[in-house]
């Protein structure tokens, strides 16, 4: 398997470096070390990389077949956009994140809460002015506003795409991963209104986005050490066998209860990703 040139590649390293004596032939090793690193990682990106696109399929289908903002959205009362949303979060929380992570993850987190608060129709400005600035610093080579006349998995697959062009493919599924997290804490935090109106075919749609989105990090994350540096804590909670996901989410009617019990949980695991 390819990957396993890794392997060799890295040995490769090691014997230039021991072999090194003296400053002149640490810089040539220095630069033939580069160069057989970023040959391994071509390497082994041809090989990952199509497992990702084939789960990234999964992932757009199920988009074009259910979409989370359309459901919050289009069953809202008069009356229920009075009794606004405490639960989000403040974008002047985001004023002192450090690392890449934590403000990708912010990133997601008020994208899809500024979903909510235009169905409450509560104001955006600083929410939008906070997502302007993350996506500076993050240097997201994408921006969610293009694409204007396409659908939402249109417009995530023209994302997926330029990410894929500029090689920030990890940066991609980390942010979608975080935003279909958030959606799941929203779900937590209110789950009538989205309960009591999606359908169960909705429900299996967004349990697909959900899934297709963690296995992709999980992939990464075993090729990637800044995305294993990154998520393994979170990953060990959300592949624990004793967590019982795949049986508590099988259904939307299990998966309400499901949230409803683990509703502090869920909460506590958002707040980590910003930690």
């Amino acid at each position: 398997m390819k990957k396993y040139y890794l392997f060799i590649a890295l040995a490769m390293v090691a014997a230039m470096t021991v072999s090194c004596k003296n400053n002149k032939k640490a810089k040539e090793a220095s630069e033939a070390t580069e160069e057989v690193v970023e040959a391994a990682k071509t390497i082994l990106a041809d090989d990952v990389l199509a497992r990702i696109d084939e789960i990234g399929k999964t992932y757009f289908d199920e988009l074009g077949k259910t979409s989370f903002p359309d459901i919050i959205s289009s069953y809202l009362t008069e009356e229920q956009k009075l009794v606004k949303p405490d639960y989000l979060l403040n974008p002047s929380e985001v004023n002192n994140l450090l690392t890449k992570t934590q403000k990708v993850n912010a990133l997601a987190i008020l994208i899809a809460d500024r979903t909510v608060m235009k169905a409450y129709e509560m104001p955006t400005e600083e929410a939008e002015e906070a997502i302007a600035r993350l996506m500076a610093e993050v240097g997201a080579p994408i921006n969610v506003e293009d694409h204007a006349n396409m659908t939402i998995s249109e417009k995530v697959a023209a994302e997926y795409e330029k990410c894929k062009e500029s090689g920030d493919l990890p940066l991609f599924w980390q942010f979608h991963f975080a935003m279909m997290n958030e959606f799941g804490y929203i779900m937590s935090q209110n789950p009538d209104i989205i309960f009591n109106n999606i359908s169960e075919e909705q429900y299996q749609s967004f349990h697909k986005q959900m899934d297709a989105s963690r296995e992709v990090v999980i992939v990464l994350a075993e090729y990637d050490p800044e995305v294993k540096l990154a998520w393994d804590s979170f990953l060990q909670v959300i592949t624990d066998p004793s967590n019982n996901s795949e049986e508590a989410f099988k259904s939307a009617e299990a998966a309400k209860n499901a949230l409803i019990s683990r509703k502090e949980s869920i909460a506590a695991r958002r707040a980590e990703m910003l930690k």
